[in-house]
């Protein structure tokens, strides 16, 4: 069966232009002699969120739209939608096919409900086929569908025949994740591992762009069961593959792109280029302003800019520099990607002298020519120092990079022309220096520390008292970790962050009161006698209700076992840390009350 893949860049919820340009895509896998073409997740809905209000109304709009993709899509067509439900991202694939429509997920659910009915009313175990994962046949060929990486996984703890797994992924690139880079970096990820377990083929159909603050890269590809890349798409462009997908593994492909060597860095520098060129684009502005102090992060901007949009429809605005390499560094820059800078009178600089001020300046300067500002902030900039000011049209392109990626990305950029000047990468600047002098001896080290004890503890969701067994320097992990809470509210208007790793600040729940959370504990308190326990205690409960239903409790019983309870909680309320090993003696400081 011949299959195609239309790798999109769509305008999320323009249904009417959208559905023209997938008839469109369709016509040309006709042409070639597909019988189905996969539309990727984004496709008419992207990822947005969706009022509940307004739901109703997007529903009808979408329904419109399918159904007139039924009656003129010249082939079987899957077209995905992902929408929101109670706050959480809710998917759907439709099966188009000859006129008809028909919720592939939809149906899964109530098959799978149908036979665990059957089962119950038979008092038989229910099949281990019947899982609620969609899946249909087309071409003498059974498909399963995956969405997510869990999905995935189900598929291969399934017990079923299938001839391709199609994998429509609705969450974009991450930095931290070699998988998300889809065929680019096939040979590092885990789709091969995929292909093993399923004996089967791999179909990605990949998005391409931005929605919202995801940033999807494109390289679809088909995966053959024995491993072989046979078909991938282009990266950071919209494209068509269309590849022929047998039963039987075939050995020898007629290969158009093989696997190559991953390159994260480069690869993040293409996302971040079409992040930044999409965001803008499809937001409406004319350009960009940058304000540049010739600091590593202000120069990787310029640049990042260059190359999404080009030097034309990107401005800078020169602020004065005590450092006179930063100041070379960025009239450098400027001269050679040939952007335009922003004529500033010189008395402004010396009547503005607030840093907060030059800012506004700036801003204002970008609202009345229609740009989008872009910030220079990292990740690790934003977490330990905030943002004192913003402008309302502004996005953080590397505001989910940490601080040590940067250096990467701007040695990266280099290799295609010498834009950013090598003192720069030399001589990088802290991003902060009190309390950590002692944690490294040099700079990149210190930032290197810095950078491992945040993603430590936001995005691997370490607790200090683990950093701190890993990493030793008490001092510099809490100095860190103080930082990252002092300037939370500094944070509240960053919500336009290209997301690069799989838990930005923006996503990070950072409790406001974490002191528990936060405290350092000697680790033998875990072995304590009365801390097990108690741990036990509340396991025997746990377990318990979840079969309230089934027992037939005596009340008097129940009483008992309570007071037990809080005997051995007033126990743990009255130990010193000599026998539980925690830094305050009394872990309850107040009278202990059975009420």
């Amino acid at each position: 069966m011949r299959i195609a893949v239309a790798q999109m860049n769509t305008r999320a919820g323009d249904f009417e232009f959208t559905a023209q340009t997938m008839l469109e895509y369709a016509q040309r896998a006709q042409q070639q002699g597909a019988e189905l073409v996969i539309y990727p997740a984004p496709t008419l809905t992207g990822l947005l969120s969706v009022p509940e209000a307004d739901t109703d109304g997007l529903f009808a709009d979408l329904s419109e739209t399918i159904n007139f993709l039924s009656e003129k899509l010249p082939i079987a067509a899957l077209i995905p939608v992902v929408t929101e439900f109670d706050g959480n991202a809710a998917s759907e694939v439709f099966l188009v096919r000859n006129g008809a429509v028909t919720p592939l997920k939809l149906t899964a659910q109530i098959a799978h409900m149908s036979a665990l009915a059957r089962s119950a009313s038979s008092s038989q175990d229910s099949n281990e086929d019947t899982v609620e994962l969609a899946k249909f046949e087309a071409g003498g060929l059974t498909f399963g569908i995956a969405f997510t990486y869990e999905d995935l996984d189900a598929w291969q703890d399934v017990d079923d025949s299938l001839d391709a797994v199609i994998y429509l992924p609705y969450f974009g690139f991450a930095v931290d994740d070699s998988s998300s880079a889809m065929g680019m970096a096939v040979a590092e990820s885990r789709y091969l591992g995929d292909v093993e377990e399923f004996d089967s083929w791999l179909i990605a159909a990949n998005a391409v762009g931005a929605y919202g603050n995801q940033v999807f890269c494109g390289s679809s590809f088909f995966l053959s069961p024995s491993g072989d890349l046979v078909k991938q798409a282009a990266s950071f462009s919209e494209d068509m593959v269309v590849c022929d997908v047998d039963q039987d593994t075939i050995e020898n492909f007629d290969r158009e792109d093989t696997a190559g060597v991953y390159n994260s860095a480069l690869t993040t520098w293409g996302v971040l280029a079409t992040g930044v060129r999409d965001y803008t684009v499809k937001s409406g502005f004319d350009g960009v302003f940058i304000a540049v102090d010739g600091s590593l992060n202000s120069l990787v901007t310029v640049a990042l800019a260059s190359d999404a949009l080009g030097p034309m429809r990107v401005h800078v605005l020169l602020l004065p520099n005590k450092n006179s390499r930063a100041t070379s560094a960025a009239e450098l820059l400027t001269a050679r990607l040939r952007v335009n800078k922003v004529a500033v009178d010189s008395t402004v600089f010396s009547t503005l002298t607030d840093t907060k001020l030059v800012s506004a300046y700036g801003y204002t300067y970008a609202d009345q020519h229609n740009y989008l500002t872009l910030e220079t902030a990292d990740k690790t900039i934003l977490a330990l120092k905030g943002t004192e000011i913003s402008s309302a049209h502004s996005l953080w392109p590397l505001g989910d990079m940490y601080h040590a990626d940067i250096v990467d990305l701007a040695r990266v950029r280099n290799t295609f022309s010498p834009a950013i000047d090598h003192t720069v990468l030399e001589n990088i600047s802290e991003v902060v220096t009190d309390g950590l002098e002692n944690a490294a001896s040099t700079s990149q080290e210190r930032i290197e520390f810095v950078d491992y004890v945040l993603t430590s503890y936001l995005e691997w969701n370490k607790s200090i008292s683990a950093i701190v067994e890993e990493m030793g320097k008490v001092d510099e992990v809490k100095a860190i970790i103080s930082m990252l809470h002092a300037h939370q509210k500094d944070r509240r208007n960053t919500t336009e962050v290209l997301e690069m790793s799989s838990k930005s600040l923006t996503n990070a729940q950072i409790p406001h009161v974490s002191v528990w959370q936060d405290k350092i504990r000697d680790t033998k308190a875990s072995e304590s006698k009365l801390v097990e326990s108690l741990r036990n205690s509340l396991r025997e409960i746990q377990g318990a209700s979840m079969h309230l239903s089934e027992l037939s409790v005596d009340p008097t019983e129940a009483r008992e076992g309570f007071k037990d309870m809080l005997e051995l909680l007033k126990e743990l309320a009255q130990e010193t840390d000599t026998q539980i090993g925690i830094a305050d003696p009394k872990m309850w400081r107040g009278p202990f009350s059975e009420n």
